[in-house]
């Protein structure tokens, strides 16, 4: 898969998503502090949230690369900030993904009815996780973009 990469962006997987802003929101500390772990091994920066509320705020202020989020947060739901981020023209092209330990048919469908790039169980291995994240953040990246 990276030669096909490298063919179309010039460049191998470290400079295509190195520095690249993800700001994962969840309520539970052990999860986002291993999922931090992941990613920044990966050359990921990562922004915390504990919370929709401040989850927003940031996508405001830092306009992350890609969110990822739980479904059942304090305050207002995974879901909620999906749709209000997808509604907004500043941050609509922003991919979401959601990692949550909740994957009920009934928010699969929620998420991605309401404009998710993908839903993702949190049992999911660290080697897949980093996958699924490249394979969304190139949907979205140009062979231009630094």
């Amino acid at each position: 898969m990276w030669e096909k990469i490298k063919k179309i962006f010039g460049r191998g997987r470290k400079e295509i998503f190195k520095n690249r802003l993800i700001l994962y929101i969840d309520a539970n500390e052990v999860d986002r502090r291993r999922i931090e772990r992941i990613l920044t091994k990966k050359d990921y920066r990562v922004i915390l949230s504990s919370n929709g509320e401040e989850g927003l705020e940031i996508v405001q202020k830092q306009k992350p690369d890609l969110v990822l989020l739980d479904v059942v947060l304090p305050g207002i739901s995974g879901i909620e900030i999906c749709k209000q981020l997808k509604k907004e023209p500043e941050t609509e092209k922003i991919p979401v993904v959601f990692l949550t330990g909740l994957d009920t048919p009934k928010n699969l469908i929620d998420c991605y009815e309401y404009g998710a790039e993908d839903f993702l169980n949190k049992n999911i291995s660290p080697r897949l996780l980093v996958h699924q994240i490249d394979q969304t953040l190139l949907d979205f990246i140009s062979p231009e973009t630094p």
